[in-house]
């Protein structure tokens, strides 16, 4: 019986005096990643194991989840770009919309896309608000109040019924 022409190796020999193990990475270093500027070795689909791995979770070769240094803005699933401010990953339209105001914005203030496109971020598509009034432009037909029937406020409650469900939901 052959056995693997590696040093070490006591496996029976397969291919070309390698044993399998051995001849599968003989084979894939002879290989290059298909990416150009990519010095790695074949793995599959053409890839090497880094291009591959994110071929294969996210359906591209060149996704990064996180900003290189010096790199500009990412986009998460939702369609909203993302930045780094104060070493924080922060939605760029509140960055935009914190820089043209001057200040930082409170809790409870919404900036909303006029145009709905949320990749859109030009301070002319900005519009500062708050969480009623946002609502209000999404709000597209009048849902009455699933309890008493009057004009929906919030999570398909009118203000009364809303503030009632939320201490109960809320109290310790």
């Amino acid at each position: 019986m052959k056995i693997c022409i590696v040093k070490d190796c006591n496996r029976k020999h397969r291919t070309k005096g390698f044993c399998q193990s051995h001849y599968s990475q003989y084979y894939k270093s002879q290989f290059k990643c298909k990416i150009e500027e990519c010095t790695g070795n074949y793995l599959a689909s053409g890839y090497c194991s880094k291009h591959y791995f994110l071929f294969k979770k996210y359906g591209n070769p060149f996704f990064r989840s996180t900003r290189a240094k010096g790199e500009g803005t990412i986009r998460e699933k939702d369609g909203y770009k993302i930045t780094a401010k104060n070493h924080k990953a922060v939605y760029e339209h509140r960055a935009i919309m914190e820089n043209h105001l001057g200040r930082s914005l409170a809790q409870g203030e919404i900036v909303h896309h006029k145009d709905g496109n949320t990749s859109n971020n030009s301070i002319d598509n900005l519009l500062l608000t708050d969480r009623h009034i946002h609502m209000s432009f999404h709000k597209t037909e009048k849902i009455p109040c699933i309890i008493c029937g009057d004009p929906w406020f919030c999570l398909q409650f009118c203000k009364l019924h809303y503030h009632q469900n939320w201490r109960k939901n809320h109290s310790r």
